[in-house]
């Protein structure tokens, strides 16, 4: 028995699949900055209870039907897990228009995975990584535009994530699994810090309150050095150190147990992992 075709309109700007954690911070930026209205959006998910849950919190239409999703919406949003791809995207294909474009924040699964699994091999896929701070307005995204996109699309995707904070542009696609470890990976390191930092401060007699207070300040107000003083990180480290002072002392323990090599090799780590959940993928895909 043939399938009935899955009739293509276009009712909604934009259709997430699936809403992950990177997916759900990008679109609440979205609809918290007004760049785009609940109205336009519709938001695909398995769980009833959740897609309840999205449509209280954030006004958006919702279904649990992807086909439909697909086949409504011009902008499509991949918010689905890497190890998801296969299953989701399998029977999605026919469903697309072939003016749909397809933005994945799937870390590690490169283009020509997702144009195979959709069996579109002409169709826009533009892949991004934002990070959770774009919540606030204050993101870092990695994104890589592929070379058959319209110029009209690219504006419209720039102004979008641009307006959640800064954007950077990779020349090559498979920059996009190092951008993954450093700035999408990159807060959960610094949320490490942080907790460390305010660890020691409780260690050497500071209350909760206080240590927390001082920490969260400290690194806010030396990010700001570092973004506007025009120095790098080891000249500014050299404008707080005294010669066998409190600041040398610290650092000295760093330098001993290899901390900063241990925080370069996390990066590594990440990217590494960025790395094998595409080989997995393609290897399944061949």
């Amino acid at each position: 028995m043939s399938k009935i075709p899955v009739k293509k309109t276009i009712s909604y700007r934009h259709g997430f699949l699936g809403l992950g954690k990177m997916a759900s911070v990008l679109l609440e930026s979205f609809l918290k900055q007004k760049l785009i209205r609940p109205q336009e959006v519709l938001v695909s998910r398995r769980s009833a209870q959740a897609l309840h849950a999205i449509k209280k919190h954030l006004k958006v239409h919702t279904t649990q039907d992807n086909q439909k999703l697909a086949s409504s919406v011009e902008y499509l949003w991949l918010g689905i897990k890497p190890t998801q791809a296969a299953e989701t995207l399998k029977n999605l294909g026919p469903s697309l228009s072939k003016h749909s474009l397809v933005l994945s924040m799937m870390a590690g699964v490169s283009i020509k995975s997702i144009q195979k699994l959709l069996s579109q091999p002409k169709i826009s896929v533009i892949r991004l990584m934002p990070n959770t701070p774009t919540l606030l307005g204050q993101g870092m995204t990695g994104l890589y535009f592929p070379s058959n996109l319209s110029p009209k699309h690219q504006k419209t995707i720039l102004k979008l994530l641009q307006a959640t904070g800064e954007v950077y542009q990779a020349k090559q696609e498979k920059e996009l699994d190092a951008v993954t470890a450093l700035s999408g990976s990159g807060p959960a390191f610094i949320y490490y810090l942080a907790q460390a930092l305010i660890e020691g401060g409780k260690q050497s007699g500071l209350s909760q309150k206080a240590s927390q207070q001082l920490s969260y300040q400290t690194l806010q107000g030396a990010i700001a050095m570092l973004k506007q003083s025009q120095k790098n990180p080891e000249e500014l480290i050299q404008q707080v150190v005294s010669p066998k002072g409190t600041t040398e002392a610290g650092l000295n323990y760093l330098k001993k147990h290899q901390v900063q090599k241990h925080l370069s090799q996390s990066i590594k780590a990440a990217h590494q992992r960025a790395q094998a959940i595409k080989r997995e993928l393609e290897s399944c895909l061949s």
